[in-house]
């Protein structure tokens, strides 16, 4: 399976950006494929002034709404007091 990473390097025109790829062959690390991604710089200055694309499709979802509604019902003793009031029917 091969490894990977992002390492810098020192270039003959400076610090660059490499994607390295090995794995093992005969038991010893062997560098498979390296991909050249630019100079530090520029990487850098990529990632610092990008910003994010606006999404094309948002979907709103809801998370903890029944958890926190049943540990109101807990807390509040609820189901205590409804079972004062209200009479118990056998389960079938």
């Amino acid at each position: 399976m091969p490894e990977r990473c992002i390492q810098r390097a020192l270039r003959p025109g400076g610090r660059v950006v490499i994607h390295p790829e090995s794995c093992r062959i005969n038991g010893k690390h062997k560098l498979v494929k390296q991909v050249y991604l630019g100079p530090a710089e520029e990487i850098y200055r990529r990632f610092t002034e990008a910003t994010a694309p606006d999404p094309l499709e948002v979907e709103k979802l809801s998370f903890g709404g029944v958890a926190a509604l049943w540990g109101e019902v807990q807390r509040l003793g609820l189901i205590e007091a409804i079972d004062q009031v209200a009479p118990q029917y056998p389960h079938r």
